[in-house]
């Protein structure tokens, strides 16, 4: 059977959640008119996929959007109000898929019919 000492956590262990909460309040405000004030941790590379399947069966992709953010350039750039001055340095790249394309085409097509008849 466990001792009581395991089951329940050290002092250190229940002052941990108290003790974060403080580091936050604490914390000075950043300048966005200046650049970031400490190091970007080990040149992150943020990748973002998005992927659209087709309504009536999703088993069918449609579209596909990539977006990807390296912090190496971001390292001099002062992030501006809500990092909108960081926002050029997003890379996104959008694909349709064929699929989509002839969905589109035989709507497109069947509109047209209603309309010739």
């Amino acid at each position: 059977m466990d001792s009581w000492e395991d089951s329940h956590p050290s002092w250190a262990e229940a002052q941990a959640p108290q003790a974060a909460t403080d580091a936050v309040e604490n914390l000075d405000i950043i300048d966005v008119t200046k650049p970031v004030p400490f190091p970007f941790e080990k040149d992150v590379v943020f990748i973002c996929v998005d992927v659209e399947a087709w309504e009536k069966n999703n088993s069918k992709i449609t579209e596909i959007g990539i977006c990807s953010l390296d912090t190496r350039q971001l390292v001099h750039q002062r992030p501006g109000k809500d990092g909108r001055n960081w926002f050029g340095r997003l890379a996104s790249r959008h694909f349709r898929s064929v699929v989509r394309q002839l969905f589109e085409f035989i709507l497109i097509a069947s509109h047209s019919s209603r309309i010739l008849c």
